[in-house]
């Protein structure tokens, strides 16, 4: 389906706000229904009180998450209806040690019934209320074991390893004070360099390592510091030298 530029970024918009019910623009850049909440022919048959919860007041609780601003907001309303505790009783065929088990929690849920009380339900029910895929719930509740009250947001995060000026000098200079030699055969067709064939970047970073033992410069640093000073080179010899 063809949308012009302008539907694009308002459903682009749609999407970063939280709001599913719209249509919005996949990973693959391709229109995507909005989702939906829990189906009228969806019946649980648990011990919960998941019978208690009429069809109108599920489509009531999907509605006031998809009004949330955005999926941080959303993923903290949902962590606070969710409870882990410790595994209370467990079957002693098992597992003979109980630090071995896989299972270590419990995790209760609830949901708001309009008058301030919390019914509990199954994780079935309320993955279909607020229409939550199994990867998002497992999501909250890695973060719910962590002890987060507030989720935050961690994809994208990653900090890119900083270095300064004073390092690419630190790193050149080091470099430098390896002896290179030119291949006289080769010279004409490019200007490459030639470290002794018993070095290597990782040889070099530890003598590095050595030398300024307070630096923090990790291996990566010094390879792309490496690579873009010193393109011209190699630690290996041409054939035509042989």
């Amino acid at each position: 389906m063809e949308i012009n530029s302008t539907a694009t970024r308002r459903i682009r918009r749609k999407r970063k706000s939280g709001r599913k019910e719209k249509p919005y623009l996949n990973k693959n850049n391709v229109l995507a229904e909005g989702k939906t909440g829990s189906q009228e022919n969806f019946c649980c048959k648990c011990k919960f009180q998941c019978k208690c919860v009429p069809q109108k007041h599920r489509d009531v609780l999907f509605h006031e998450l998809c009004a949330l601003e955005d999926n941080l907001k959303q993923n903290s309303y949902l962590m606070n209806l969710m409870v882990i505790t410790p595994v209370k009783r467990r079957r002693r065929d098992r597992c003979s040690d109980v630090n071995e088990s896989i299972r270590q929690n419990t995790v209760w849920y609830s949901l708001p019934d309009g008058n301030g009380n919390m019914l509990q339900v199954c994780k079935n029910t309320f993955m279909h209320v607020f229409g939550l895929s199994r990867r998002r719930i497992e999501t909250l509740i890695s973060a719910k074991k962590k002890g987060e009250v507030v989720f935050t947001e961690k994809r994208g995060n990653k900090s890119r390893s900083k270095f300064t000026v004073v390092d690419v000098n630190l790193i050149t200079e080091h470099v430098n004070s390896f002896s290179r030699d030119e291949s006289h055969y080769v010279r004409r067709m490019n200007n490459k360099e030639f470290l002794r064939q018993d070095l290597n970047i990782n040889s070099l970073y530890h003598a590095y390592k050595e030398k300024y033992s307070d630096t923090n410069v990790t291996y990566d640093i010094y390879y792309k510091i490496f690579k873009k000073k010193f393109s011209q080179a190699s630690f290996h010899r041409p054939s035509t030298d042989t």
